[in-house]
């Protein structure tokens, strides 16, 4: 209740103004329910699965015009630091905003790194933290 009884709470309730009375319905239950929506730059509004299935679209149509993301997909042992920082840059400016933070949201994965969740986008790898990816490669 502190959440939304806060003025600066990003959750915004839009009540009737005629809304005055309410009505007690005893033996029936409420059900409230929420989704993250991603507002795009050309101002459309996608629920996660649409906007994973947009990040996973740009993915496997973009290698050849995206010079880091090919060099992920296809060469990853000459991917580094700046072909990551390129990489983010370009997620970002796109329509959908494609940051890993929103990508992380929509995957429902809070500790998922960029480089695992492109992997995942293109060829369908497990999601996997930086750690759990650094493990693997030393493992390997």
């Amino acid at each position: 209740m502190q959440v939304l009884r806060n003025p600066k709470s990003k959750i915004s309730w839009r009540l009737s103004k005629s809304a005055k009375n309410f009505v007690v319905a005893y033996g029936k239950e409420d059900v409230v329910s929420s989704e993250y929506i991603f507002r795009t730059a050309d101002g459309k509004e996608l629920k996660p699965g649409d906007y994973l299935i947009a990040f996973e679209r740009f993915v496997r149509d973009n290698p050849d015009h995206v010079e880091a993301l090919s060099i992920l997909l296809n060469k990853p042992s000459g991917f580094h630091t700046k072909e990551l920082a390129e990489l983010r840059k370009k997620l970002s400016s796109r329509p959908e905003r494609f940051t890993e933070e929103n990508l992380r949201r929509a995957y429902q994965n809070e500790l998922a790194d960029i480089i695992s969740i492109i992997r995942h986008a293109a060829n369908g790898e497990p999601l996997l933290t930086a750690d759990e990816r650094v493990d693997k490669a030393i493992a390997r």
